[in-house]
């Protein structure tokens, strides 16, 4: 454990974590605007999973 930490330590610099959150926006933009729409196109009536951050209920999930 206490070289995880001291790994963590020594890559948490402000560029790197810059760099992670650039990377981590362009993957989740990519979802957002190409491949959700792109499935929901196939099934427009049903809502995906991961866009109903309030749950689901026994019924929406059959």
């Amino acid at each position: 454990m206490k070289a995880l930490i001291q790994f963590v330590q020594k890559y948490s610099t402000g560029k790197v974590i810059s760099v992670l959150f650039v990377l981590t926006m362009a993957v989740y933009l990519t979802m957002l605007f190409y491949s959700i729409p792109a499935v929901t196109s196939f099934a427009p009536e049903f809502l995906l999973f991961d866009l109903s951050p309030g749950g689901y209920s026994f019924k929406e999930n059959q």
